[in-house]
């Protein structure tokens, strides 16, 4: 007994002697009794049909420190640390996904619904902060935390919903990301308004200016290098420690760089995922690192649970009601309206708004700050995670019912204001069909493009120059006298391309506004030929100058030293009278690099996700039509009537779609079109109208059974995809049934069915476009359609800046 104790106490002392090993053995219990209690919580949801997150939750209510006592977790500090990588891994896994022409089509719908969501709840704070108490600074902080929402939240319930690429998915995770950037934007803000009492613009038009450079710069240089580097590493199961090492690498260490660059770790995250977007390596990446995702996000949501304070927020049980019931009602209400005012479907607006209403982990952040900065009271930290746990606990039944919930308002709307809402709607799609139209525009939307990357990457050289720069003064060295120089040099070598490049962009565009003002194509050209010369380059002058002042206004802060800057603009002065044939060269190789390595990887990613995608659209939104041929005989009911007089589609609900006669075929046919014997009907609809149909028209007037023959017609289908032949383009622009034989029948865009297309709509990325025609025509068709760009090279500015050159 006595040696026994003694050997206890011994042990005792040693650990306390110890105390890294101690630490280390109480990180690995906690650890080890979060992941049991959320195994015991998938289990038991699994069993009772309720939602994960519930059991994340509670489990983390019951082993945090706030219900029993003592505390099961020894350490909860360290536990939330580790809870931080299911944020990181969440926004590695969204960047995975992320389409930048899919973000660049609805960007401006997703900002201004942004807009009205903050707006209103930066309002509904200044409301409720009356009966409160509270004063300006507390109601602008709570306004701020619950303009957040909860990235974990709402990629759980879309997730579970089986909707992650539904149009209304797809808002919902732009707008969280808009959130994480504008989140970062916030911190900056709040602690100038809580220090100083008053907006500080200047300090966040910094942070944005700063934060545009790092996104760019990282994109660029990521997406050039990290698909190759994945490449090599080969595709073989030897590889996959190889990819999960290197990959998790990857986002750690951007996710570093982001913080040390006092960004949210979370966008470098995303970055690295989104370097790897839409290539040939993301879905692989992305099955290898799915364990370590659900493995930090059942961290994430038990250390949620951990934080509960049931007694506190139970004294303000009420308000907490109040709040996020107003909460709701407003951010849905502010959000919906900027999506659908933008031209955004209603239904899915509501549907996007009502998955990402919750609030968590940037909320939270924003209440520990106010807190930090002596600005806030504990009331209000209480009430914002008594809010958060309540709207995400509503978050999961609220999206199951989004589509009862949004069918019963619009029941609830008059039918002027319907008719109005529709009318809207319309006259934007008419506006936005006329503007891509538009040659000019289309024609100098590359160039400004162009301008604007080059600008974020040239200035991101001069930062980096200016960091490189103040690192080196501050080692103590003979060298470091001439290491400053040499490093602005080797920017100023860097830049040189960069300046020549927009140089040549704004002399394509000044051609092409100078071209279409002047009417070079009319016959009698209002301004003879010198004269147009001379007013292009002088506008060229003009413009060049404007653009050189916003360059160095906006790079000012980093430049060098006045010697060193005069060294800098000699270098760049030399470059362009010594090197211009060099320069271009370099320009135009660079630029040939980057889109052809971009082109290639969105070519082979989309390949790859054309089958998988269409078939999960199938699957969550079923359109199950096929064709049928009938051929008449003499003795059928159809027979000497013309197509109006059978009332086909009234009555079964199925189409004619093309008639064949004597070897020919005539797709669409008329109305009026008369049916003789031998006739080859084909037509489209489900099964039970192809029934019905066939019945209808092969009726016999004498008693005989009717003929039927086999088909040859069939329906097909092509998504698609950035940058091919039908991504924004119309049907009639397309020549669909001119070049190919086939007709377009009907379009899938996300929930939204579109049958009997008009000719001028507007396709988009991700819409799957539903064909009928011969196997052969639309064998041609879709391959087509799988080749990346247009067949008008004229269309292009990429011919014009060459020609301008």
């Amino acid at each position: 007994m006595h040696l026994g104790l003694n050997w206890m106490l011994t042990l005792a002392q040693a650990a306390a002697e110890t105390p890294a090993v101690s630490q280390t053995n109480n990180l690995v219990a906690d650890l080890g009794i979060v992941m049991v209690g959320a195994a015991l919580a998938v289990l038991l949801s699994q069993r009772f049909k309720f939602p994960v997150i519930f059991g994340y939750l509670a489990a983390g209510a019951l082993l945090g420190p706030n219900v029993f006592q003592p505390s099961f977790i020894s350490s909860i500090d360290t536990i939330t640390q580790l809870s931080d990588l299911g944020v990181i891994f969440l926004l590695f896994f969204i960047g995975l996904d992320f389409d930048l022409k899919r973000v660049r089509s609805i960007l401006g719908p997703a900002v201004l619904g942004l807009i009205g969501q903050t707006v209103a709840m930066i309002y509904l704070a200044q409301v409720i902060a009356i009966p409160l108490g509270w004063d300006t600074t507390e109601s602008l902080f709570f306004g701020s935390l619950l303009a957040m929402s909860s990235s974990m939240v709402v990629i759980k319930v879309l997730r579970d919903g089986g909707n992650l690429q539904s149009n209304h998915a797809q808002l919902a995770l732009i707008l969280t990301i808009l959130e994480d950037v504008l989140g970062v934007l916030l911190l900056v803000i709040l602690t100038g308004v809580a220090v100083s009492r008053s907006f500080d613009w200047a300090s966040a038009g910094v942070v944005i200016f700063l934060m545009g450079v790092f996104v760019v710069l990282v994109f660029v240089i990521g997406r050039l290098i990290a698909p190759r580097m994945f490449v090599k590493l080969g595709t073989d199961e030897k590889s996959r420690e190889a990819v999960t090492v290197v990959s998790v690498g990857l986002v750690l260490g951007l996710s570093v760089m982001a913080f040390k660059a006092n960004f949210s770790p979370a966008l470098g995250a995303f970055l690295a995922g989104a370097v790897l977007s839409q290539t040939s390596v993301a879905r692989r990446i992305e099955d290898i690192n799915r364990s370590l995702h659900d493995l930090f996000a059942a961290i994430f949501f038990v250390t949620i649970g951990m934080q509960l304070q049931p007694k506190l927020i139970l004294q303000d049980w009420h308000w907490v009601l109040i709040i996020t019931a107003l909460m709701l009602m407003g951010k849905v209400a502010a959000g919906t309206a900027g999506l659908a005012l933008a031209g955004q479907p209603p239904r899915s607006a509501f549907r996007g708004m009502i998955a990402k209403f919750a609030i968590a982990e940037f909320s939270f952040i924003i209440a520990s700050l106010g807190q930090t900065l002596g600005v806030t009271d504990q009331r209000l930290t209480n009430l914002a995670f008594g809010v958060a746990f309540a709207s995400i606990f509503a978050s999961p039944m609220l999206y199951k019912h989004s589509n009862k919930a949004f069918d019963l308002m619009v029941r609830l709307v008059p039918p002027r204001a319907q008719g109005w809402a529709r009318f809207y709607r319309e006259f934007l799609d008419n506006i936005t069909t006329s503007l891509g139209r538009n040659m000019v525009l289309r024609l100098i939307k590359r160039p400004l493009f162009q301008i604007t990357l080059y600008f974020f990457i040239q200035n991101g050289i001069i930062v980096c120059a200016y960091v490189a720069s103040n690192m080196v003064q501050k080692i103590e060295a003979e060298w470091t006298t001439y290491a400053t120089p040499a490093i602005w040099v080797a920017a100023a070598a860097l830049s040189a391309p960069l300046v020549l490049a927009v140089v040549r962009n704004l002399n394509a565009i000044v051609f092409i506004l100078t071209d279409a003002m002047f009417a070079q194509n009319s016959p009698r050209p209002i301004f003879p030929k010198h004269l147009r010369i001379f007013f292009n380059n002088l506008l060229l002058g003009l413009v060049l100058f404007i653009t050189g002042a916003i360059y160095l206004a906006t790079a000012a802060p980093f430049l060098p030293a006045t010697s060193v800057l005069v060294l800098f603009l000699v270098i760049l002065g030399i470059a362009a009278i010594l090197g211009w044939r060099q320069l271009i060269r370099i320009n135009s190789q660079m630029e040939y690099w980057f889109m052809e390595t971009f082109s290639m990887q969105v070519q082979d990613a989309a390949r790859a996700k054309r089958e998988a995608l269409i078939s999960d659209i199938r699957d969550k939104y079923p359109w199950p039509v096929q064709v049928k041929e009938v051929v008449l005989t003499d003795n059928v009911v159809a027979v000497g009537r013309r197509i109006r007089d059978l009332n086909l589609r009234a009555e079964t609900g199925a189409s004619i779609v093309a008639v064949g006669r004597e070897g020919r075929q005539v797709l669409d046919p008329g109305a009026d079109t008369p049916l003789f014997p031998g006739d080859h009907l084909f037509l489209l609809g489900t099964t039970e109208q192809l029934d019905a149909a066939n019945t209808l028209l092969q009726t016999p007037v004498d008693g005989t059974q009717p003929v039927q023959n086999d088909q040859e017609f069939a329906i097909d289908s092509v998504l698609v995809n950035p940058g091919t032949y039908l991504d924004d383009n119309t049907l009639a622009g397309a020549s669909v049934r001119q070049r190919f034989g086939v007709t377009v029948v009907g379009i899938q865009r996300g929930e939204e069915r579109i049958t009997s297309p008009r000719p001028d709509l507007l396709l988009k990325a991700g819409d799957i476009v539903y064909v009928v025609g011969a196997p052969k025509s639309l064998k041609i068709f879709v391959n087509r359609c799988e080749k990346p760009g247009s067949d008008d090279p004229k269309s292009s500015s990429s011919a014009l800046l060459g020609a301008v050159d």
